[in-house]
């Protein structure tokens, strides 16, 4: 994503409150605009480069792959870490969970790098503002807007206002840090666990919020509903809890899973284990109504959205592009198993823990806008072995691909580290860097 300063007052296109309105720039504010780029003052905005796409980062080559350490403390286990970058790959968000840091239980920690892996910050907790009341938070969720803005959401163990089960707080940051406000709790019911939230942010801050809620069942086990809640740039909710997917006694699961573009189409996808391995995908609109039917695949699901709405679905080896409808789109696809990032021209890259060709390690495989594979897998964790849980990774709109996992020993002894790598898609490596 660039912001473009124009070098003559031109008519805007905008919208307010639903209605299309259009403004000249007045030259005052033209030249204001003009002087704030020249100062590279405009937040999440670059100048264009080659074929109108963000230049690349300065210092990052397009064949240096750079790995870093996330957590300075290391007393204890860092688990469940989550990964976000900026559209113009200048900002990563990384967020875990962090065993004693604070007290106790664990907290969830978040910091911000640059893709050469400097930080530019401490580490913090996201839920300070509970103060030590509450013992356990875990399984951040994280995600950018156009302007910086950070979304971030997590479950939360024995709250007072949960009936001492577990449930989703959602909290904001500035690009400048500073928080919007204190976290809030997510789900409006409050009777049973709420688990495992991902957050999802358009471009310009419209943002959803997906977990699964168990309540429970006929037959006196537990089943669990998808549900969600809607947010806008603000922070403010726009909408109720509302259930994306619930009938009958099924058990329905989710980890950190779902897909949005930049304009706002969203994807949700989850699965049930029992009587076998059933995949799920649900198309929404920025505030939650559905797109399309409940969609159902033979396999765990991955899913990437590109800008045109269309949503790619990778199953057990296969990928189908579905329309924004939900309609299935062209032939089959072989699409590796694996967590998808895709960018608005849907380049994309599936990130997985197997056998490469360097030997054992986190690897990349780059797939281009119509879902052909790019030769040569990218290498993420030269000198790194031993994973935890599931990698994660997410891509700016200039190629930027940052992944995040969890490792076992290292730096921590016996406990747990989290790691991030960045590399350029190869789609990418010919802009040029600014």
């Amino acid at each position: 994503m660039w912001c473009e300063a124009p070098s003559r007052p031109r008519t805007t296109l905008t919208h307010y409150r639903g209605q299309a309105v259009r403004y000249n720039h007045a030259p005052r504010m033209q030249a204001a605009l003009v002087a704030l780029a020249a100062a590279g003052l405009m937040l999440g905005c670059s100048e264009p480069g080659a074929n109108g796409r963000t230049p690349l980062p300065a210092g990052l080559s397009e064949s240096d792959v750079r790995v870093f350490r996330l957590n300075d403390y290391t007393r204890s286990d860092q688990r469940w870490p989550e990964i976000a970058i900026s559209d113009d790959g200048r900002t990563i968000a990384a967020g875990w969970a962090s065993h004693g840091q604070f007290g106790d239980g664990w907290n969830v920690i978040a910091r911000r790098f640059d893709p050469l892996g400097k930080s530019l910050g401490s580490e913090f907790a996201l839920d300070d503002f509970r103060k030590g009341a509450w013992p356990n938070a875990e399984d951040p969720s994280l995600d950018f807007d156009r302007r910086g803005n950070l979304a971030v959401a997590w479950h939360s163990e024995n709250t007072d206002e949960d009936d001492g089960g577990w449930t989703i707080f959602e909290r904001r940051y500035r690009p400048d840090g500073s928080a919007f406000g204190p976290g809030r709790r997510v789900p409006t019911q409050t009777k049973f666990d709420q688990w495992r939230p991902t957050v999802m942010v358009a471009s310009n801050g419209a943002t959803l919020v997906t977990w699964y809620s168990e309540r429970p069942g006929s037959g006196g086990d537990n089943v669990s509903e998808i549900k969600g809640r809607a947010l806008d740039g603000r922070d403010e909710f726009v909408s109720d809890e509302f259930l994306i997917s619930g009938a009958g006694d099924e058990r329905r699961l989710q980890w950190r899973q779902g897909a949005v573009n930049r304009s706002g189409q969203f994807t949700s996808f989850w699965y049930v284990e029992k009587p076998s391995m059933t995949g799920f995908v649900r198309l929404l609109d920025p505030r939650g109504a559905a797109r399309s039917p409940e969609l159902t695949f033979p396999d765990f699901p991955n899913a990437g959205v590109r800008g045109n709405g269309d949503t790619l679905v990778s199953f057990g080896g296969k990928g189908q592009w579905l329309s924004p409808a939900g309609q299935a789109l062209g032939s089959m696809l072989s699409i590796r198993v694996g967590e998808i990032a895709m960018n608005d021209e849907g380049a994309f890259v599936v990130i997985a823990v197997n056998q490469g060709p360097r030997g054992h390690g986190l690897y990349g495989y780059p797939y281009d806008r119509d879902g052909r594979a790019i030769p040569d897998p990218i290498y993420l964790s030269p000198g790194h072995d031993g994973f935890g849980g599931p990698p994660h990774v997410d891509i700016s709109q200039n190629g930027v691909i940052a992944a995040t996992w969890e490792e076992v020993g290292g730096a921590d002894g016996d406990g747990t580290s989290v790691w991030a790598a960045v590399a350029v898609h190869p789609s990418y490596r010919r802009l040029p860097s600014k």
